[in-house]
């Protein structure tokens, strides 16, 4: 079955198999619902609606605590209808070379034993604190999709001085060629 997560206004579509409890006095009313025992699920919500046309909607973020595939797209809403104060982030090649990139091993085993690649998120919350998560628990987590923009702009503003530089080098060898 496929299902519908509301974040307020952004929505994630996701598939996955979800059995839910049904109310025992009121057969129509779904009261709680898990994800499959499978090892790549895991995590409990509470229904808020479940409207065929509206997908399902729970009332809390959904934790994996393995890997998460998604068949088609994972979407966030984008729509310039929803968003204000919309402005060009500026000097982000220069920001983003202030942010490496990193080979790494969890120190829980029982999540997994191999390598992963990734970032630190004390050093992108220092450029860009909003594409960090900090549980309740303290741990912080990388909102890497908020990271996309980010790499658009800085491929733009690398592009821009390629160009300026393709500019300079025909200008010298004129210069040469005179």
């Amino acid at each position: 079955p496929s299902g519908k997560r509301s974040f307020g206004a952004r929505t994630v579509n996701m598939q996955f198999d979800l059995y839910c409890l049904v109310d025992d006095v009121n057969t129509t009313q779904v009261t709680s619902c898990k994800v499959s025992t499978a090892p790549t699920h895991n995590g409990y919500w509470r229904l808020l609606s479940a409207n065929p046309d509206d997908g399902i909607e729970y009332d809390r973020d959904v934790q994996v605590n393995r890997s998460l595939m998604v068949r088609q797209h994972l979407i966030t809403e984008s729509d310039q209808n929803i968003k204000k104060d919309i402005k060009e982030l500026d000097s982000a090649l220069e920001n983003l070379s202030k942010i490496k990139g990193y080979e790494y091993f969890l120190k829980d085993q029982a999540t997994s034993n191999e390598a992963q690649l990734g970032l630190i998120a004390q050093e992108v919350e220092k450029i860009y604190p909003q594409a960090v998560y900090q549980n309740k628990n303290g741990t912080k987590g990388v909102r890497y999709s908020m990271l996309i923009p980010v790499l658009i702009q800085a491929i733009n503003e690398q592009q821009k001085l390629i160009k300026e530089q393709g500019k300079t080098i025909k200008k010298l060898e004129n210069k040469q060629t005179k």
